[in-house]
């Protein structure tokens, strides 16, 4: 299990995730599908078309592809990522957001909350978090190497 430190200087360490895992998962958010609407083509004919354009579409289309990327983020990070989390920084961070703005933190997963809140030191760091944990889970140049060479009986 390799390690990743965060610019804040917090320490945690990654894993393998699957990306089968990560696929499976969102597949089950289905796509939307974009409107139906009559085309004339000024012949007589007319005919049923999808419009990928109509701003309604467009909107759902945007909301999926959010969707997509929080969750395959949280997964990323629920299975990426083991920390000894800092339970007393995480909850000064929630009183401070609550004292100061009335805000309360709506992540309730303490890992995630964690990484998000307190580890994380600027948006450089979520990207270089997710691409460690892709490059954790990818296979090594050593392992294809090994399957390469036993295919050459």
């Amino acid at each position: 299990m390799d390690e990743f430190k965060f610019s804040t200087g917090i320490v945690v360490r990654i894993k393998r995730v699957s990306p089968f895992l990560i696929s499976d998962v969102l597949k089950t958010i289905p796509r939307p599908r974009p409107p139906v609407q009559e085309v004339d083509y000024g012949d007589g004919v007319k005919r049923q078309e999808e419009n990928p354009a109509h701003p309604s579409y467009e909107l759902a289309l945007e909301e999926y592809n959010q969707r997509v990327t929080e969750l395959s983020t949280r997964i990323t990070l629920r299975r990426g990522v083991e920390a000894d989390i800092d339970y007393a920084a995480l909850s000064q961070i929630k009183e401070e957001l609550a004292a100061d703005f009335g805000v309360e933190l709506e992540e309730k997963d303490d890992l995630i909350a964690y990484i998000k809140y307190v580890a994380t030191g600027s948006p450089d760091d979520v990207r270089r978090l997710a691409a460690a944990i892709l490059s954790e889970s990818q296979p090594s140049e050593e392992a294809i190497q090994a399957n390469v060479d036993s295919f050459r009986g």
